[in-house]
């Protein structure tokens, strides 16, 4: 309990008067949007950068995996990564280090943390975490990160590869035990460790297992998600109802609110900035070449995007896969 209230407190520090001033405003500016229909893009207050287009990892409902995403540019660089942090630091507090790839396979994925935790941006990696090793434990803890989230699918080696294809359950628990020796050898308080399980038909049964092993290895949290699925969903679907994002296999999706598409955006390896974490094929990109994150933010390209959500209401096909959109 005090470990929270400790990790809650020093979330402060991440607040400014101009971050608190953009949060407020996507806040007012959703809710009239709800209310009017009229659609008024500002600032995003969270970012997402892939610093990864791709993966080690062939996990079966992911295009990454499936290899249906070529990104032009694999990685983006420790530059690009800079030049994008420093437009968004003074407005912005949240700062996601990930998308479609695995982060970690960057070289400057530390730097760049490093770079971004300086200025006080609150920094967040989601892993596979096949590439913590001892060593890289202690960088990352070095680096700043603030929230680390690890996926761990299965509780045994056969129900965890039936979705990450190609990754080894050991080495996952055992990056850790290394991340928890490495917070507590330089006396830290963060990065806070997630562990995260997609439920699936193959794992449902495990969920218990894993959160006591998480817990008990260290973990701070254990979060269950449902499953986003591209196809097969007979296949991947769990028989426990909270935990299915397709209720009905023809369910309509309607959506008329957005919160997390008009507060935030993603920027691709290859610099494409779109306006959804749902957009992983950047089938709605926003900016030609050498646009700032300020001015792709207010584009008419964002406001039309917005408005098919909040003025008619009919979202859009990404939205079909989305947990909003899915009313779960």
């Amino acid at each position: 309990m005090w470990r929270k209230v400790q990790l809650a407190i020093t979330n402060i520090r991440f607040l400014s008067q101009k971050r608190g001033i953009t949060i407020l405003k996507n806040v007012f500016f959703h809710l009239w949007a709800q209310l009017s229909g009229k659609v008024y893009p500002q600032l995003p207050y969270a970012l997402s950068l892939e610093l990864s287009g791709v993966c080690n990892l062939k996990c079966p409902q992911c295009p990454v995996g499936l290899g249906l995403i070529k990104r032009a540019q694999p990685f983006m660089s420790k530059e690009d990564a800079y030049k994008i942090i420093d437009e968004f630091a003074p407005f912005g507090t949240v700062l996601n280090l990930y998308f479609q790839g695995e982060s970690l396979l960057n070289p400057n994925f530390c730097a760049i943390t490093n770079y971004a935790a300086k200025q006080k941006v609150f920094t967040i990696l989601s892993t596979n975490a096949a590439f913590i090793s001892k060593n890289t434990a202690t960088n990352l803890v070095q680096s700043g990160i603030h929230r680390i989230i690890i996926s761990v699918d299965g509780a045994d080696q056969q129900s965890y590869e039936k979705y990450r294809s190609g990754g080894d359950l050991e080495t996952v628990w055992r990056s850790i035990s290394w991340l928890m020796q490495a917070r507590k050898s330089q006396a830290r308080l963060r990065p806070e460790i997630i562990v995260q399980t997609l439920v699936n038909k193959y794992n449902e049964h495990d969920l218990s297992v894993i959160k006591d092993k998480a817990l008990t290895l260290g973990a701070d949290r254990v979060v269950f998600k449902t499953m986003q699925l591209y196809s097969d969903r007979e296949v991947w679907l769990p028989k426990t109802k909270k935990f299915q994002r397709y209720k009905r296999q023809n369910q309509a999706v309607k959506i008329n609110r957005c919160f997390r598409a008009f507060s935030s955006m993603v920027i691709t390896s290859d610099l494409s900035y779109v306006p959804c974490c749902f957009d992983k094929f950047a089938n709605h990109r926003l900016n030609t070449p050498n646009q700032t994150l300020r001015q792709v933010a207010k584009t008419d390209k964002r406001r039309a995007f917005l408005s098919q959500i909040y003025k008619h209401k009919t979202g859009h096909s990404i939205c079909e896969n989305c947990s909003m959109g899915r009313k779960v």
